[in-house]
């Protein structure tokens, strides 16, 4: 993405560019970044084709088809597909777009091991739109703040990360919330961020777990409560209670062996905020409570399989078990 960023600063273009990946909201920015770039304000030598109106044939006219007073004629390819299958001798055209054409092709997902991908790339730039990192989103959303006269701290930045999922989008849905809440307020706290962030599931999830790990069984089961009236099903929650067991033990297994918490990050893939909760939370569990909550886990969803228990009074209960205090632990 920085090199279509860096082309965009600099107003030079590539004959061609792929935008795709799984991250929608960072497929349109880029794209009409580009397009703005590009074209500016003019309609007339621009041209969209979606899903099945996006034939071959088209957008080869349309590249042929010289500007009318301007320096480029753009096309817009929005999820043809073509990345997918077989495209023949489109796949050459592509290293024959002429200079005075910008071909932008956007797509959730490619097969890079695609003859189109590879031709593409050789042509122009093709640009992965994946989630951004979690550095690279702490310095995108801090930005965002500093342009608003907004400040906030390292830590309360990774606070406001834990409560939102990883999409570009959905961040920055909550950053316009909270610069509104701020109003002429400059200094951004952990009390702004939890007034007015839109918890997720994950977010609900990490807190049970927390609640769990205190013995707090009010919380806990308040907090399942809000999980069940979201729609989550338990069984789903029930599997993401033991998959955050799970981490937990990774985390703890880890620590033992004396690995710093940037060998953990590379190992498992855990954002920043991630390896810090799951690092705290082992602190809460010993091992065999651990492992006692995966068994329960593994058990229980076997027998909502077989219909031998109610989901709902079982995640219920397993909850309460976790949070009694055990004197043999």
């Amino acid at each position: 993405m920085k090199k279509v960023q860096a082309d965009i600063r600099k107003k030079t273009f590539e004959k061609v560019y792929l935008l795709y990946g799984s991250d929608s909201y960072l497929r349109q920015n880029l794209k009409n970044a580009l397009r703005r770039a590009i074209a500016g304000t003019d309609e007339m030598n621009v041209l969209v084709l979606q899903e099945k109106e996006a034939e071959p044939q088209k957008i080869i006219e349309a590249a042929e088809t010289l500007p009318f007073f301007a320096e480029k004629r753009l096309i817009i390819v929005e999820n043809s597909g073509f990345f997918k299958r077989d495209m023949g001798d489109f796949a050459d055209y592509l290293e024959r777009i002429p200079e005075t054409a910008c071909v932008i092709f956007t797509e959730e997902t490619v097969d890079k091991r695609g003859r189109l991908f590879k031709k593409l790339e050789k042509a122009g730039y093709a640009a992965d739109c994946s989630s951004l990192d979690e550095e690279e989103l702490k310095l995108q959303s801090a930005r965002r703040l500093q342009r608003e006269g907004k400040q906030i701290s390292e830590r309360d930045m990774d606070y406001f990360l834990s409560l939102t999922d990883s999409s570009t989008g959905n961040v920055s849905l909550e950053l316009e919330k909270l610069i509104c809440y701020l109003g002429d307020r400059e200094i951004v706290s952990a009390e702004d961020i939890s007034a007015i962030t839109t918890r997720q599931v994950s977010g609900r999830l990490y807190e049970m777990i927390d609640a769990i790990g205190l013995r707090d069984q009010k919380k806990a089961l308040e907090l399942y409560y809000d999980l069940l009236v979201t729609k989550e099903p338990p069984v789903r929650i029930l599997a993401n209670i033991g998959f955050q067991m799970l981490n937990i033990l990774k985390a703890s297994e880890m620590q033992a062996k004396g690995w710093k918490k940037k060998q953990m990050m590379e190992q498992t893939g855990w954002r920043n905020w991630q390896a810090d909760k799951y690092l705290r939370q082992c602190r809460q569990f010993t091992k065999a409570k651990l492992m006692w909550c995966l068994q329960q886990s593994a058990e229980l969803q076997e027998a909502f399989r077989s219909g031998l228990m109610d989901d709902t009074l079982a995640v219920e209960m397993l909850i309460v078990s976790l949070t009694a205090k055990d004197d043999n632990e």
